[in-house]
């Protein structure tokens, strides 16, 4: 499962199960991320 949280700065962070995947990211990147990796988001 791929989750997509803000963070307290702004930005976005990118997790995949429990692990960070990416972070710093705007909320149209990390949403290009995650359909990149092919899950479902949950946000």
């Amino acid at each position: 499962m791929i989750r997509i949280r803000p963070t307290d700065d702004g930005t976005y962070t990118v997790y995949r199960d429990a692990a960070v995947v990416v972070t710093g990211l705007t909320r149209d990147q990390a949403y290009a991320v995650a359909q990149s990796i092919g899950a479902s988001v949950v946000e």
